[in-house]
Formats: C-alpha cells, sequence, structure tokens
C-alpha cells in the first residue's frame, strides 16, 4: 500500500480505457475498455478499501485517490426511447418462455413504462407491496441476481401512483402469499435479469425492429422518465419518481424527441412574430 500513490492510481485507470488485445491459440482477439461508469466503480472500490484501511488505523498516509479524476464521460452507446406505436408492438411481440410468461413480461414492462422502476425493483415486488384501493405500488426491495435486500438509497425506497395496473397486478397476485415474490420461477425466485433480456426482451424488441445496442428494461425506465416530464412533470418530480438523488442523474435519463422539439421551435417562432420556415415580419 505503500507504493501507491496519486499517479500510480491514475495511471492504471487510464490504462483500464484502452483495449486490450488478447492471444488464445490461433485466435487473437481484442477486449474492450472499460466504461468511464466501471472505471468510476473501480476508482470508488480502491478509495473504500484505503478509507476502510484509516478507519481501522492499518493506514495513516493520505488516500491515493484523492484528486485522482477521470476523463470526461462519453456516452458509449446511444440512448434512445421508443415511440407509442412500437412500444405497443413490442409489448404484442413478447413471447411465452420458460423463463416467465407473456403477460409476466408485459407486466414487468409496464411498471418500468408506468412508474420508472428498475429492474431489480419490478422482480423484487411482492403482492404486500401493491395497493389496489390507493392505485400504488410500495418499492422497498429489490432483486439482483440472487441477492435480495432494500433499495439501494432512501429515495429509491419510495410509493408510486400506477392507475388501473394495479388492478391487473392484484388479478395476477391471485393464489400468491403476500411474502411470496410477485414474478417467481418454480423455486420461489425472480429470474435472472440476464435471461430476461435475452430470451424475452431481446427477442421481441427484433422481432419488431426496436431492438439497438444497449437495449433492455433500462430503455422503459428511460422512457419513463422523459414521458412523465413531457406531460409537465418538473425535473425534481421526476427525479422523485424515478428515485434519484439528484436531478443531475435524471436529466442523463431524459430525452426530448424531434416531435417535441420541433413543437418547442414553433412556439419560439411564435414569439419573434414569424414561422418555423424561417421567415420573420
Amino acid at each position: 500500500m505503500c507504493d501507491i500513490d496519486p499517479p500510480t492510481v491514475a495511471a492504471w485507470l487510464n490504462r483500464a480505457a484502452e483495449p486490450v488485445t488478447v492471444t488464445k491459440g490461433d485466435k487473437v482477439i481484442e477486449k474492450p475498455d472499460l466504461s468511464w461508469a466501471a472505471r468510476q466503480d473501480l476508482r470508488n472500490v480502491f478509495n473504500a478499501i484505503f478509507t476502510q484501511a484509516a478507519e481501522w488505523r492499518l493506514w495513516d498516509g493520505r488516500n491515493p485517490c484523492e484528486g485522482v479524476n477521470l476523463d470526461r464521460k462519453r456516452d458509449r452507446r446511444e440512448k434512445r426511447i421508443p415511440k407509442s406505436e412500437q412500444l405497443d408492438r413490442f409489448l404484442a411481440a413478447l413471447p411465452d418462455t420458460a423463463i416467465c410468461s407473456a403477460e409476466e413480461a408485459r407486466l414487468m414492462v409496464m411498471l418500468a413504462v408506468v412508474a420508472g422502476l428498475r429492474v431489480s425493483e419490478v422482480l423484487g415486488l411482492k403482492p404486500s407491496d401493491i395497493d389496489a384501493a390507493n392505485q400504488t405500488i410500495k418499492i422497498r426491495h429489490r432483486w439482483h441476481r440472487g441477492d435480495v435486500d432494500v433499495p439501494k438509497t432512501e429515495a429509491s425506497r419510495r410509493v408510486r401512483q400506477i392507475g388501473p395496473l394495479a388492478d391487473e397486478l392484484l388479478r395476477f397476485s391471485r393464489g400468491k402469499n403476500e411474502g411470496e415474490f410477485l414474478f417467481a420461477r418454480a423455486d420461489g425466485n425472480p429470474p435472472d435479469d440476464r435471461d430476461l433480456q435475452q430470451h424475452v426482451f431481446r427477442p421481441a424488441a427484433k422481432a419488431v425492429g426496436m431492438y439497438f445496442e444497449g437495449s433492455g428494461m433500462h430503455t422503459f425506465r428511460r422512457l419513463n422518465i422523459s414521458w412523465r416530464q413531457e406531460v409537465g412533470a418538473t425535473p425534481f418530480e421526476a427525479m422523485r419518481a424515478a428515485g434519484h438523488t439528484a436531478p443531475d442523474t435524471t436529466w442523463l435519463y431524459t430525452i426530448t424527441d424531434q416531435e417535441r422539439e420541433r413543437e418547442h421551435l414553433q412556439r419560439i417562432w411564435g414569439r419573434l412574430g414569424g414561422d418555423p420556415s424561417g421567415a420573420v415580419n
């Protein structure tokens, strides 16, 4: 630990940003660089190690992660949201599989579209979280690849209005115990989000021409956050609905489509006393 200083940490993280070529037998494989978020996670884990060591009095030097910043964040994939008609076709194309039924898959997607839930929050839902009288759901559990816990932040533990979807969920949950998972396989546990993506959501998206690299349940959460603001919610209301702790995070999820931007432009031209064609009076 004594040999690690800020320049060493910075060099390590910079190397992680470069593609690596690996030779396996006769094959040459180029592994992609780590994303900005992955490198930020590495820095945070490393920072936590030295912070804990200092608390245990195993380390009394400067934390080598102090002052080490990553390069500017760049999106590796284009962020997109589907149109309403694309979403309708996608929902109709969801297949029945051994992982879940088409009805279960549709309800999962609708929870992301209507309430902006993360996939781990969807999979962590239980019948006891549904309040049909008030048409709400309570997010108080999350399930991620075998690990069940409370949501990661206080802001994530929230109650969301879901309208008529509450009645659908209540009908679907009939016969289940209050403490069971709403979406469960034969062993009583929810499906793995990777299986859902590979065998349920991706095939349906490809079937209707809606698939793009990086699409998945996160796409529908992004759709909710964008639509919520389009119909009048303030960024802070969208932030609370999504369970974010900062408006900057919500902004990264927000996408304004071309039609809405065109509408904004027409209103601006109207105030200028002109028209969208560019002629100013």
